[in-house]
């Protein structure tokens, strides 16, 4: 019995470990991070769909963006539920969406769980 334990638990310590060593070790983010890396900041980011997009995360929910393209729009923003919200005017992006971590990197899920952006923060 003591032998089956023994080789479950090695077991389990070989999954674990080829997860970790896989790369795909994204973390979803709570609120208080998706606070403290948006709020009243300004980051760039890469598009999925192409070009960079400078967006600015003003401290009253107001949203600006840029586009390397040359677009321009403006929005609310929010945090809920451990997701990133925004309404634009004009772009075609409404709703919530996840923000992961994996080491200096983040990236940003449309609601489906499908890439948006991806960026950096200073």
């Amino acid at each position: 019995m003591n032998s089956a334990i023994s080789k479950l638990v090695f077991s389990l310590f070989l999954v674990s470990t080829v997860a970790t060593a896989s790369g795909d070790d994204w973390v979803n983010l709570p609120n208080s991070d998706l606070t403290v890396i948006l709020k009243g900041k300004r980051i760039s980011a890469s598009h999925v769909r192409g070009g960079q997009v400078t967006l600015q995360f003003r401290d009253d929910g107001t949203l600006y963006g840029n586009h390397s393209s040359g677009g321009a729009d403006s929005g609310k923003w929010k945090i809920e539920e451990s997701k990133l919200c925004m309404n634009w005017r004009q772009w075609e992006y409404e709703g919530c969406g996840l923000i992961q971590q994996r080491g200096s990197e983040y990236r940003h899920l449309y609601p489906n769980g499908s890439l948006h952006l991806s960026f950096r923060v200073n």
